[in-house]
C-alpha cells in the first residue's frame, strides 16, 4: 500500500503539509497531509466526484486504508450553486468541497477529513425598467 503523501503528491490536487511546532521547538506527534482540491464550478467539482473522478479515486484510497467509510461517496449530492433573485438582488449560494486531510500520529493513520466550503454573495443589483425604456 502507498503512503498517504505519495497517494497525494500522485493526485492532481495541490499539496499541504501540516504539523504542529510544541513550545520547545520540537515537532509535535501529528502530521497533516492535505489534498487542496480545486475551487470551480458545482458542476466541474461534481465530475471530481464521480466514480472515475480524481477526488473519488483518492477516497476509495482511504477507504481501502480504512481511514474513511462509504459516507463519501455522498459528497457528490452536497455539491450546488444557485443563483437566486430577492428584490432587487441576485444571490448566489454554493457548496463546494475544498480539501482532504488525511493524518498521522505516531505512524498510525487517523480518520481522514473532508471539508466543504459554503457560502453566498450578492452578484450584481437589477435595475428595474424605466418608463422610457
Amino acid at each position: 500500500m502507498r503512503c498517504v503523501g505519495a497517494e497525494v503528491a500522485a493526485s492532481p490536487f495541490g499539496m499541504e503539509l501540516q504539523f504542529d511546532i510544541l513550545s520547545d521547538g520540537s515537532i509535535g506527534r501529528t502530521m497533516g497531509v492535505s489534498a487542496q482540491l480545486p475551487f470551480v464550478a458545482a458542476s466541474e467539482a461534481r465530475l471530481l466526484w464521480e466514480l472515475a473522478g480524481e477526488a473519488a479515486q483518492l477516497m476509495e484510497f482511504a477507504a481501502n486504508s480504512r481511514i474513511a467509510d462509504a459516507r463519501w461517496r455522498r459528497v457528490r449530492d452536497t455539491i450546488f450553486s444557485k443563483v437566486v433573485q430577492n428584490d432587487n438582488n441576485l444571490q448566489a449560494f454554493y457548496c463546494i468541497p475544498v480539501f482532504v486531510k488525511f493524518r498521522v500520529r505516531a505512524n498510525k493513520l487517523l480518520d481522514a477529513k473532508l471539508y466543504l466550503q459554503a457560502g453566498a454573495a450578492g452578484l450584481s443589483r437589477m435595475r428595474r425598467p424605466s418608463r422610457d425604456d
